[in-house]
């Protein structure tokens, strides 16, 4: 998924069952679907996740689990280039209610006319709930 602050312009992709995304030209295997966000809400996203990027560490030894999922975030800023952060399976906020964003946001563009109305109005309690949630680590 990939969201232009700037523009408003939410880009979702979704890789068919069972296939692995692939680059250059073999893009067959991925279904790609955008939807426009108000960009007011589009720079609340931006600005949430780079607070959270701006807390990644990274451990010292690598762990890895087979009973869960990874979530990989990511943004490109003209000042410090491609920051990157990912978390495992996060069960409390705030990193949770972060990933309750990203899954309203994928209903989006899956939605016109009334429905996508419906989902903005349904993106907003998992917004206000991850900004919540960052302010009290603060």
């Amino acid at each position: 998924m990939s969201l232009n602050s700037a523009t408003g312009i939410l880009t979702v992709a979704h890789a068919k069952p069972n296939n692995k995304v692939r680059l250059k030209n073999q893009s067959k295997d991925v279904a790609f679907k955008s939807a426009t966000i108000p960009r007011s809400v589009a720079e609340r996203i931006k600005e949430l996740i780079d607070k959270h990027l701006d807390q990644v560490r990274y451990p010292k030894e690598m762990r890895m689990g087979l009973d869960g999922e990874s979530y990989h975030f990511a943004t490109i800023t003209p000042k410090a280039g491609i920051r990157y952060g990912k978390t495992w399976s996060p069960e409390s906020p705030p990193l949770a209610t972060l990933v309750e964003l990203v899954y309203a946001l994928e209903k989006l563009p899956s939605s016109s006319g009334s429905v996508q109305t419906e989902a903005m109005q349904q993106l907003s309690s998992p917004l206000s709930a991850a900004e919540t949630a960052e302010r009290k680590l603060h």
